[in-house]
Order: structure tokens, then C-alpha cells, then sequence
């Protein structure tokens, strides 16, 4: 599977990095990923975000969805930091 970003319906984030030497996706909650990127958000409009890098970058609402820019400079460095999120939450 790509390298991928997905902000799902149920307020969980999952986090691929394949580029890693041991690529488990990692599934987070948004309150807890909110912990390590405070900026991060989802437009009220959306009900989830999926991006993956050199492929698509799209954003649900409850009845359509709508494509985003290509690349996410942020979604690649959230799928960069994918170990980061692992961790203790920066204090």
C-alpha cells in the first residue's frame, strides 16, 4: 500500500510511511496527534481527508468529495514523522 495520510470519519488518523524500515500503519486519535501538531485541522465542511502523496489529496463531506492540491506539505511531513507519533507528546 502507498504512503498515506487518512483523517477517517470516526476522528482516528491512520499513518503509512513505507519508506521506514518497519512500515506499520499507525493509528491515531485526533486529539492525541493534535498533541504533537496543534496547527492541524479539519474544516468543519469535511467528515474526513485522505491523502496520498503523488496520487490524490481528497477531502469527504457527508454526500461528496472534493480534490485538494497536489503535494500536501503538511501530510508529507506528517507521514515523515510517522515514528514521532509513536511517542511521548512533546511537554
Amino acid at each position: 500500500m502507498a504512503n498515506m495520510f487518512f483523517h477517517q470519519e470516526d476522528d482516528v488518523i491512520r499513518i503509512l510511511n513505507n519508506d521506514i524500515e518497519s512500515p506499520l500503519d499507525l493509528y491515531i486519535t485526533v486529539d492525541r496527534f493534535k498533541l504533537f501538531e496543534p496547527a492541524y485541522s479539519l474544516d468543519v465542511a469535511y467528515v474526513a481527508h485522505k491523502y496520498i502523496p503523488d496520487d490524490s489529496n481528497i477531502f469527504y463531506t457527508a454526500d461528496s468529495q472534493v480534490e485538494g492540491t497536489l503535494p500536501w506539505a503538511a501530510g508529507d511531513a506528517y507521514i515523515a514523522n510517522i515514528e514521532t507519533y509513536r511517542g511521548d507528546p512533546p511537554v
